[in-house]
């Protein structure tokens, strides 16, 4: 259920013995880059600044979406990860939790210029 909710619905297998069983073979474990709210604005000033990608739904991104950010849900990221521009991305959701799990899957497909909002837009809001 905890899968479904950050967009992954069709889960084939898990790995025996966990994140312990995976930290043995450092090479597949890695970990996108966090960014604070602080140091976001401070990019965002600077010429090129990142592109920001929300990806909460459509409906949450026109709510409170940040200025000039591309909305593209988690469940879709594989399939319009084409629409990201070549450069510096940041990903972003409300908590941090489906962000984390999006620069993730950028990496896998070969993106290694994603930072990940640390604490969202909860943490964008409160700084």
């Amino acid at each position: 259920m905890n899968l479904g909710r950050v967009g992954f619905e069709n889960v084939i297998g898990f790995l025996a013995g966990g994140i312990t069983a995976a930290c043995r073979h450092g090479t597949l474990v890695q970990h996108p880059v966090r960014v604070s709210a602080v140091e976001l604005r401070e990019r965002l000033a600077c010429k090129p600044a990142p592109c920001l990608i929300d990806v909460r739904t459509e409906v949450e991104w026109r709510q409170d979406g940040l200025p000039g950010s591309t909305c593209i849900p988690l469940q879709h990221l594989r399939s319009r990860a084409w629409q990201i521009p070549v450069g510096a991305v940041v990903v972003y959701c409300r908590t941090g939790e489906q962000s984390s799990t999006a620069a993730s899957l950028l990496e896998q497909m070969g993106r290694f210029n994603v930072l990940d909002l640390a604490g969202g837009l909860t943490a964008w809001q409160g700084a």
